[in-house]
């Protein structure tokens, strides 16, 4: 089997107007971008109007809705049963990211720069979090704890 169909790379690009990076794509101004969206899968992320890039990221990462996860507004939510306004961080939410069940299943990794997220003693990979996150929900850190400078 040829090495690179076992690669995967996946990236976001947060705040970034769709139809200017598919415009300049098609202009040849982004030809990496647009050789990595012609050769592998591209698509836009159109999540509803009221809900906060807080709550994409945990949605994305975990394969579950803010109901199970518990981000539905992010970094401060309404306390469930009362008008106190809490601060929301990564250990809080609930769920599994899906590097960590690719981790799990012996995978080799490397995840950078994933906001709302922390390195676990059980993840085998090299992880940056947090290090470009406007409201980091964890200080910015790595595993390779080293990795991070």
């Amino acid at each position: 089997m040829d090495a690179d169909k076992n690669k995967l790379v996946l990236f976001h690009l947060e705040a970034a107007e769709p139809s200017l990076i598919e415009k300049w794509c098609s202009e040849g101004k982004l030809p990496t971008i647009e050789e990595i969206r012609q050769g592998g899968v591209y698509g836009r992320l159109d999540p509803p109007g009221y809900i906060d890039s807080g709550c994409v990221w945990p949605t994305f990462s975990t394969g579950t809705n803010p109901g199970k996860h518990g981000m539905g507004f992010y970094p401060r939510q309404i306390q469930n049963g009362t008008y106190h306004i809490i601060k929301k961080y990564a250990e809080d939410m609930a769920g599994k990211h899906f590097w960590n069940l690719l981790s799990d299943d012996g995978k080799n990794l490397l995840v950078l720069d994933m906001p709302l997220t922390y390195p676990t003693d059980d993840f085998k990979g090299s992880i940056v979090c947090n290090w470009g996150d406007e409201h980091a929900s964890h200080p910015a850190s790595s595993k390779p704890a080293q990795l991070i400078e």
